[in-house]
């Protein structure tokens, strides 16, 4: 017996409805088809860690599919746009746990020269305001390499100008849906800018990315750094290439995205 319907499950896909097809009684027959970009996304129940009832129990809304060919796409995509208008009014990053600072509110009169509170976080034993947007806080937080490091942190936290700050929104953007979703427009995006690549989407290979990775400096790169310090016309250089700690620290990879058969930094 195969059962179609059309199912809305912000932890599979926040944004939209998807086609779910569920075939037999094992739990591990069924296939995903997001619509909504224009094409056909299409994900099978190996990609993901639950069964057809796990994933039916987690949907917010289950309504019946017609029976009508799964490759129209213009008839799924106006389908599918048409319930997520009368469903999905409202879309916001709530369902990532976004961190957005609280709107001062007016002070009490008899309060009025206090200064106003802010979202704050602590940083060796420093208060430090969280001034932007950030998803996933806690996770950043905890992160092995930026968790670490307060002062990265709090530019992080506070600063207008931070690289990380974005990294780490981007990413966090991505991790909300299944890879699946993004994963074969990236790699179209690559072969597109990067003729020569042979990179192949492969439903079955898809990446996981890790933010901030650090790998140690190769041998060989340590020897040159020192060499040239050696040959340098500044005593001071000269005398740290004699100091056999090393001369090149860790590389710090902003993003790294690596499957079975690619890796890419």
């Amino acid at each position: 017996m195969t059962k179609r319907t059309l199912i809305y499950v912000p932890d599979i896909n926040p944004n939209t409805f998807l086609l779910f097809f569920s075939k037999g009684a094992s739990g591990r027959s069924y296939s995903l088809r997001d619509y909504s970009q224009g094409t056909i996304v299409l994900t099978y129940a190996r990609q993901y860690q639950y069964t057809d009832q796990q994933i039916l129990a987690k949907a917010q809304w289950i309504l019946d599919a017609p029976p009508h060919d799964t490759n129209d796409i213009p008839f799924w995509q106006a389908k599918v746009e048409s319930l997520n208008r009368q469903y999905l009014i409202s879309q916001s990053l709530s369902t990532a746990a976004a961190y957005v600072p609280s709107a001062p509110q007016p002070p009490a009169q008899s309060e009025a020269a206090k200064p106003q509170s802010a979202n704050m976080v602590l940083l060796a034993e420093k208060r430090v305001p969280v001034k932007y947007p950030l998803l996933n806080v806690d996770g950043l937080l905890n992160h092995p390499v930026k968790g670490a490091k307060p002062q990265d942190l709090e530019r992080i936290f506070t600063s207008p100008r931070s690289e990380d700050y974005v990294t780490w929104n981007v990413v966090q953007l991505l991790l909300l849906q299944p890879v699946a979703h993004w994963w074969g427009q990236f790699v179209q995006l690559i072969k597109r800018d990067n003729p020569n690549v042979t990179l192949e989407y492969q439903f079955d290979d898809l990446p996981t990315l890790d933010t901030w990775k650090q790998f140690k400096s190769p041998v060989s790169y340590e020897q040159r750094s020192r060499q040239r310090m050696a040959q340098s016309d500044n005593p001071s250089l000269i005398e740290r290439s004699h100091n056999m700690r090393s001369v090149e620290g860790k590389s710090e990879i902003d993003l790294v995205i690596s499957g079975d058969c690619y890796l890419i930094l």
